[in-house]
């Protein structure tokens, strides 16, 4: 555990982490670890969060994304917290952490899953109800594009490169802060609630910064799985309570 302190405490002040090679042991075990400093920071931002609104005495905004959740079944909210968007999050927010023409397209191919997403409507590729085909289909059709511009592109990807070498602090601090933020959608929209964002989202903020953590020190397939596992546990102890 005091490996990992000095690590966090190094990506914090350096915005870098070294990495090394690790057996599945040492992943294991260190997995576990990071997993319950995860949990308890971000219990801390949920507890400060709440204290600093009874401090300036403002009622906290109503998570709606939350009580929509609560009106479907069981496995739909599984699905959708444990499994969907830790994967969708983690391809738009973590895997460029390590810059190559693939990483950088997926994430911007997941950007065209969120962003544009939110604005496509009606029925799908097959005729399903909801437009997920065709959201899918514009992320695939997005990464094969920026792939093929960016291997028949050398100097883009070059400059690509190096923007990510030497602006990887900068690019670090964006993802963490971005996913931390963009979770204020899922409160009730007033301008209130942009002001009070960064604390309104203090545990989704400490989540990304762990999350890009064990990202950088162990991969990605790690980090989705920190993320679902960070997921699961507010979600089972809301199932247990009905």
């Amino acid at each position: 555990m005091k490996l990992i302190i000095a690590e966090l405490g190094y990506l914090l002040v350096k915005g870098k982490l070294i990495k090394n090679r690790y057996s599945l042991r040492e992943r294991f075990a260190g997995f576990l670890r990071i997993y319950f400093l995860t949990i308890f920071l971000g219990i801390t931002g949920v507890g400060l969060s709440f204290a600093f609104f009874n401090l300036i005495k403002m009622e906290r905004p109503v998570n709606i994304l939350g009580h929509l959740l609560e009106n479907q079944k069981l496995i739909y909210q599984f699905v959708v917290i444990c499994m969907i968007a830790p994967f969708v999050e983690e391809m738009l927010f973590r895997v460029c952490l390590r810059y190559s023409k693939l990483n950088f397209a997926v994430t911007a191919g997941f950007c065209f899953y969120i962003f544009p997403g939110i604005l496509i409507k009606g029925r799908g590729i097959f005729g399903e109800d909801n437009p997920l085909s065709l959201r899918i289909a514009l992320v695939l059709i997005v990464i094969a594009t920026i792939y093929s511009i960016l291997q028949s592109k050398p100097v883009f990807d070059n400059h690509l490169a190096k923007f990510w070498s030497s602006h990887f602090k900068l690019i670090f601090y964006l993802s963490v802060l971005s996913f931390g933020l963009i979770h204020v959608t899922n409160f009730e929209i007033n301008p209130a609630t942009f002001i009070v964002a960064p604390m309104l989202t203090l545990p989704q903020i400490a989540g990304g910064f762990m999350f890009g953590y064990i990202r950088l020190k162990y991969g990605i397939l790690y980090a989705v799985l920190l993320h679902a596992a960070n997921n699961f546990m507010p979600f089972a102890i809301h199932a247990m309570l009905g």
